[in-house]
C-alpha cells in the first residue's frame, strides 16, 4: 500500500486495486461480492448494468447490506 492507503484496512484497499469499480465495503460486504466473481459480476446479477453510475452501485451497497443482514441473522456464528 502506499501513503495514500495508509487509513484503509488492508482487505478494503485490496479490493478496491483489485476492482477498480468498486466503492468501499465492509469486509463481509466484499466477501459477499466476491462470491459473484466481484463488483461488476454482483451489479450485473442484480441488472444493474452501468457499475459507472452512482446511483447503481449506491443501489447495489444497499442490496449488499440486506445480504449481509440476512446472513448475520440467519447464522449468527458466521465469520461474515
Amino acid at each position: 500500500m502506499d501513503s495514500s492507503d495508509s487509513n484503509i484496512p488492508e482487505d478494503i484497499a485490496y479490493h478496491q486495486r483489485w476492482d477498480f469499480m468498486c466503492p468501499k465495503l465492509t469486509h463481509a460486504q466484499w466477501e459477499i461480492c466476491e462470491s459473484y466473481g466481484g463488483w461488476t459480476q454482483f451489479l450485473d446479477h442484480y441488472g444493474l448494468k452501468r457499475p459507472w453510475e452512482r446511483v447503481q452501485w449506491v443501489e447495489g451497497v444497499k442490496i449488499l447490506d440486506i445480504i449481509a443482514r440476512r446472513i448475520d441473522a440467519a447464522c449468527p456464528e458466521s465469520p461474515l
